[in-house]
């Protein structure tokens, strides 16, 4: 199967070309310039030398759905400013670094370093899982910032990003290939809640405090579920505010809890 990553990365060089080679990297096709790249059944993922993280939903030939629209994946160091903010923080050039060597199909856990601006220091662990993988991390050092920083991962679901519905018959079909689509919750306290992606629903105002699990599985995924669980006293935040039909999109945040323990807390990303 031919990966489409090696035209995404040499597209991230071009619009970031003062980012250079940081973490180790495979030097094997399909995935040079990985650091770590891990093939399932139902995705692709990859984290570059330089930190960035992708993940490539597959069909069930095992082709890459669209080279365009991967799951967006980031992880971000957050700074919770004064005036209720939160800042991403960038990460400083140079400053990733790994005793791991870079790693296809790792089967053990790869953790690899890194400072942002503020020289504040953090570290991430990626796990394999099965049926996926997961990842964790911590502040190590908050630096020169005084205030608070945590981990966090913010992830998109997106299979429609690029539909035209600019006629009524392309309306009509796409109504009817999403019509199976669903959109299912766990929340912190136990309780299920399942949605069709035809529903309008704000789910920030839905979820207030959150939830520990989130499934997503959309015709425009090639039917593919995949789940995201917050272990421990993490949780999955939902800052989809819009009250358009679910179809357009979700956005989720995992967050660690304010005493995290990354032995105990993690985003397990899996797919069926």
């Amino acid at each position: 199967m031919k990966s489409p990553f090696p035209y995404l990365l040499a597209a991230m060089v071009l619009v970031s070309p003062t980012l250079k080679a940081e973490l180790p990297a495979l030097d094997e096709k399909p995935w040079f310039g990985y650091f770590i790249g891990v093939s399932e059944r139902k995705f692709q993922f990859g984290i570059t030398d330089k930190g960035e993280a992708i993940l490539q939903p597959l069909n069930s030939r095992g082709e890459i759905l669209s080279l365009f629209n991967p799951i967006k994946f980031d992880i971000e160091i957050l700074e919770a400013t004064p005036n209720g903010k939160d800042v991403s923080k960038q990460i400083i050039s140079g400053s990733l670094e790994s005793d791991s060597p870079a790693t296809l199909d790792p089967s053990k856990p790869i953790v690899y370093r890194g400072k942002v601006t503020g020289d504040a220091a953090f570290q991430v662990a990626f796990l394999p899982e099965r049926g996926g993988f997961s990842v964790t991390g911590k502040i190590t050092d908050n630096g020169s910032l005084k205030n608070p920083l945590r981990f966090s991962i913010a992830l998109r679901f997106d299979p429609y990003a690029k539909t035209k519905l600019d006629s009524p018959k392309k309306e009509e079909e796409h109504e009817k290939k999403i019509k199976r689509d669903t959109l299912s919750f766990t929340t912190k306290g136990g309780e299920r809640e399942k949605f069709k992606l035809t529903e309008s629903v704000s789910l920030s105002e839905k979820f207030p405090d959150g939830c520990s699990e989130l499934s997503f599985e959309a015709e425009g995924y090639d039917g593919t579920e995949f789940t995201v669980a917050a272990s421990g006293e993490s949780k999955i935040v939902l800052e989809s505010k819009s009250t358009e039909a679910l179809w357009h999109g979700i956005e989720l945040r995992w967050e660690m809890s304010a005493a995290a323990d990354p032995a105990t807390e993690k985003l397990i990303f899996t797919a069926k």
